[in-house]
């Protein structure tokens, strides 16, 4: 069972003062939706034990057994005009948490973070909007941390924390760690250019420049060499029949520089 006072013993920063903890729970966007419709602060923290509905991207569902992993949603209110920078953001700060193992991490876009290849977490941003203005958006995070096996289907290409590093790691701090790495990043969000957004990114993904990849997107599988972000966080490929754009979709084949 996650110990709640051991990680506000290791907690820095306000994200997660107001922690709310189920030990299960269907799932923790779905709750902190809730929670944020009734105007809870920004850094208010959703976490589970473990979820009976755990959300990937375009309806994946996210493995999640309870006691060994981290499943938990921030409620934020960033500026609209930066909306496209939490799934980078977000990215970025479990990047730098990972940062003291040493670990073969990189940024798979949009928002998948691989170890030695294979996917130890991942990213799911959800918003409300009213009459075309932002109400919050809630930055949904799963780490694959203490799981030692996976299912048949999973177990080519995921990976946890403490396969990568051969022992388990403490669940408490490793959450406050990567609030707090949170924190500050979108702390600096209204005065960062989305160049230099870019510029942190592009340094922790091998798949944003000149990577050959295979696109699934609306059903169909596009091939093309990769070209960095556009000015709203688009994945720019140029493919056979010209460059394209895409803000969604799946990379299932990268082939890395």
């Amino acid at each position: 069972m996650f110990d709640i006072q051991k990680f506000h013993s290791h907690r820095k920063g306000d994200f997660g003062k107001r922690l709310i903890y189920f030990d299960e729970i269907d799932s923790t966007n779905r709750a902190a939706s809730d929670l944020a419709r009734s105007g809870v602060a920004e850094g208010t923290v959703v976490l589970a034990d473990s979820q009976t509905q755990g959300r990937g991207r375009n309806t994946h569902t996210w493995y999640s057994p309870g006691g060994v992993n981290l499943y938990f949603t921030v409620v934020l209110i960033p500026p609209v005009e930066r909306l496209h920078y939490l799934p980078y953001v977000a990215g970025l700060s479990i990047a730098r948490a990972l940062d003291p193992w040493e670990f073969d991490s990189d940024l798979k876009w949009p928002n998948d973070i691989l170890i030695n290849g294979k996917k130890a977490g991942g990213v799911l941003i959800q918003t409300s909007l009213e009459e075309n203005r932002l109400q919050f958006a809630l930055v949904g995070i799963g780490i694959n941390v203490n799981t030692r096996d996976f299912p048949d289907e999973l177990r080519p290409i995921a990976i946890s924390l403490a396969q990568a590093l051969g022992k388990e790691l403490e669940r408490e701090k490793f959450l406050a760690d990567l609030l707090f790495e949170l924190e500050q990043l979108y702390g600096r969000i209204t005065g960062m250019s989305w160049e230099e957004v870019k510029n942190l990114v592009g340094r922790r993904s091998s798949i944003l420049h000149d990577c050959p990849v295979q696109i699934e997107h609306q059903g169909e599988i596009k091939m093309g060499i990769t070209a960095g972000l556009d000015s709203m966080g688009g994945l720019i490929v140029q493919t056979p029949g010209g460059t394209e754009i895409f803000y969604a979709g799946e990379i299932v084949s990268c082939r890395k520089k």
